[in-house]
C-alpha cells in the first residue's frame, strides 16, 4: 500500500481492500475530500471512476486522471477503472516485485506520473486498474495548499518524458481498448 501523508480512511480499509483483491490488481478506494485544516470530509461526492486522458500543461503533454462517470457500473461494488489520482492504492507484494519492480525516477523526476507507470505496466502485464467501493478514503482537496513545491517548470520535463514513454502505448493499445469509456 501508498498513502499520501495528507489523506483520512474509512474503518478496515485495508482488510477490506486486501481480501478482495486479486493476485494482478492494482485497487484504490472510492476517493472523498478532506478538508485537511478540519481533518473532516467535504460535502463533495466521491470518486469513483477516472478517464485516462492526455493534456497539455505549458509546453509538454501529459497523462492525466480525469474524473468520470460509468453508468454501466453503477451498481458495482468493484469493477475497472482507467486512472486513479495515484494517493492511495494497493498491489499484491508479489505484483509490485515481478511486474513494476520498481519504479523509475530517472526521467520521471519525483512525485510525477507513477500511478500511470504503474497501471501501463500493470496492463502490459495482464492485470487490471480497480476501484473497491467498498471502503473509502478522503484525500486533501485541491483548494487548500499544496504539501509539496515542486513547480510546474520543473514538473514539465518529467510530465513529457512520462509522455514520450507510453504514447505509443496509449495510442495503440489503451484507448482503443478503453474507447467505449473516453466518449
Amino acid at each position: 500500500m501508498r498513502s499520501d501523508a495528507h489523506c483520512m480512511f474509512g474503518e478496515g480499509f485495508d482488510e477490506i481492500i486486501i481480501s478482495q483483491m486479486k493476485d494482478n490488481w492494482i485497487v484504490t478506494p472510492r476517493r472523498y475530500f478532506l478538508d485537511p485544516e478540519k481533518w473532516q470530509m467535504i460535502d463533495i461526492p466521491p470518486v469513483d471512476y477516472e478517464k485516462l486522458v492526455t493534456q497539455t500543461i505549458g509546453k509538454s503533454k501529459k497523462f492525466t486522471g480525469f474524473p468520470c462517470q460509468n453508468p454501466a457500473g453503477e451498481n458495482l461494488k468493484i469493477d475497472k477503472t482507467m486512472a486513479m489520482q495515484g494517493s492511495v492504492w494497493f498491489m499484491p507484494k508479489k505484483w509490485w516485485k515481478n511486474v513494476i519492480k520498481e519504479l523509475q525516477t530517472e526521467g520521471y523526476g519525483p512525485l510525477l506520473q507513477d500511478s500511470h507507470e504503474m497501471v501501463f505496466k500493470t496492463w502490459q502485464a495482464g492485470g487490471e486498474l480497480m476501484v473497491n467501493k467498498n471502503t473509502w478514503f478522503a484525500h486533501k482537496h485541491v483548494g487548500f495548499p499544496r504539501m509539496h513545491q515542486y513547480s510546474t517548470e520543473e514538473a514539465e520535463p518529467c510530465l513529457q518524458y512520462s509522455y514520450e514513454k507510453w504514447k505509443d502505448y496509449y495510442y495503440t493499445e489503451v484507448k482503443p481498448k478503453w474507447k467505449k469509456y473516453l466518449s
